[in-house]
C-alpha cells in the first residue's frame, strides 16, 4: 500500500494535467483573496462614513437650539421634540464589525446587510433600507476564497478523479496490481490518500499565501 501511495505521488507530480489544475486552482485562490480584500476595504470605507452625516446634523440642531435659548422668541424649534428627532431627522447606523479573515469570505454581504439604520420607527421599517450595490455583483455573487473552495474546488476534484479506477481497468493495470497481492480496497485508498494529500497541501499553501497578501 505504501508503494502504491508513493508511486501515485510521483505520477501526479509529473502529470502535466495535474500541474495545470494545481496552477489554476492556486491562481484562483490568490485572485479571489485579493478581490475579497478589495470588497472588504470598500465596505469598511462605507461603514466609516455612515455616521458622519449624523454627527453633522446633530451639531446643526444643537446650534439651532442654543440660538433659540439665547433669544427665546415664540415656540421652541421642532427639533427639541424627541419624537420629531427620532422619527424623521436623526438616525444611527449599527455596523457589523470587521474580522481578521473577513476578506476570505465576503459572500454573505450579498444577502445580509453589513449595517442597519436605527431610528424610532418599528423594526419592519428600517429593515427595508438596503445597501446600494451593483446589481450585476448581486446577481453573480462575490468572488472570494470561500466561493472557490465551496463551488469550484469540487469541480476540480471531479475532473481529476473521475477515472480513478476505470482507466486502470481499461489498460489492464488493475489486474497486474491484484496479481501482486494488493486488494482493490487498499489500491483505491492509497490513490485517494495521495491525491487528497497533494490537494490539501495546495489549498493550505495557497490559503496561507492569500492571508499574507490580504493582511499585508
Amino acid at each position: 500500500m505504501k508503494s502504491v501511495f508513493n508511486q501515485e505521488l510521483i505520477i501526479i507530480i509529473n502529470d502535466s494535467t495535474w500541474r495545470i489544475v494545481f496552477f489554476v486552482l492556486a491562481f484562483l485562490i490568490v485572485i479571489s483573496a485579493l478581490n475579497g480584500s478589495a470588497r472588504n476595504s470598500q465596505i469598511l470605507e462605507i461603514s466609516e462614513n455612515l455616521n458622519k452625516d449624523e454627527m453633522l446634523m446633530q451639531g446643526a440642531l444643537q446650534d439651532s437650539v442654543r440660538k433659540w435659548e439665547n433669544e427665546p422668541e415664540g415656540d421652541p424649534p421642532s427639533v427639541t421634540s424627541p419624537g420629531v428627532l427620532g422619527l424623521s431627522i436623526l438616525s444611527h447606523y449599527a455596523v457589523l464589525p470587521s474580522t481578521a479573515l473577513r476578506s476570505l469570505s465576503t459572500g454573505q454581504a450579498d444577502v445580509q446587510m453589513t449595517y442597519y439604520r436605527i431610528t424610532a420607527h418599528p423594526s419592519l421599517t428600517f429593515i427595508n433600507d438596503i445597501e446600494i450595490k451593483n446589481p450585476l455583483n448581486a446577481l453573480s455573487g462575490s468572488f472570494d476564497v470561500a466561493f472557490v473552495i465551496i463551488f469550484l474546488l469540487p469541480i476540480f476534484v471531479i475532473a481529476t478523479n473521475f477515472d480513478i479506477m476505470s482507466k486502470e481497468k481499461e489498460l489492464g493495470v488493475l489486474s497486474l496490481i491484484i496479481a501482486h497481492g494488493i486488494s482493490k480496497t487498499r489500491f483505491i485508498i492509497a490513490r485517494v490518500c495521495a491525491r487528497a494529500l497533494l490537494m490539501i497541501t495546495l489549498i493550505l499553501f495557497s490559503g496561507l499565501l492569500s492571508v499574507v497578501l490580504v493582511e499585508s
